[in-house]
């Protein structure tokens, strides 16, 4: 699977639709996150336990895509930017984050939607909200920043660009 995305996103504009169709799967994700939460103590136990094996499977699709696509592209293409690579490894480490998280999170989840006494409720809504928190940071980031990018049909940026703000690379 992961060869067809990368033979699929060879050109910066199809990438940018490949991500945002990807973004845009991982954003309905996060809602669905937070009706749970918003439900707690009494959210639904079958959407529990739908959600829980969904999360893994959607993380994995959309890493795949970032890591053998979009982040050769960006790192190759636009090597004159300061801090590309730097952004590219903190993205990495947040994908090993997210990982655990969402691993984390899924068998919570499921405990959750079989009845068992732990999680609590409150337990369970500070873990949904803590992954929706983090999710959403790393797809507004590229979505700000990567997806413009992308979006460009020039060999290099239009204007030289300095690393982003608050985008240093912290390391994992």
């Amino acid at each position: 699977m992961v060869a067809r995305l990368v033979q699929c996103c060879t050109d910066g504009a199809n990438l940018a639709t490949q991500l945002d169709a990807m973004h845009a799967d991982q954003q309905l994700l996060c809602e669905r996150l937070e009706v749970l939460a918003d439900a707690l103590p009494d959210a639904p136990h079958q959407g529990c336990l739908h959600v829980a094996r969904t999360i893994g499977p959607l993380l994995h699709r959309a890493q795949a895509l970032e890591e053998e696509a979009l982040f050769p592209y960006v790192s190759t293409r636009w090597k004159v930017i300061d801090g590309v690579d730097d952004w590219i490894e903190r993205l990495k480490c947040e994908h090993i984050e997210d990982t655990c998280y969402a691993e984390e999170l899924s068998e919570a989840l499921l405990a959750y939607g079989r009845g068992d006494a732990f999680p609590t409720p409150d337990a369970l809504g500070y873990m949904l909200r803590g992954f929706i928190s983090g999710l959403r940071r790393h797809l507004a980031f590229e979505q700000d920043v990567l997806v413009p990018l992308l979006r460009e049909q020039r060999p290099e940026p239009l204007v030289s660009r300095k690393a982003v703000p608050g985008a240093s690379g912290r390391g994992c």
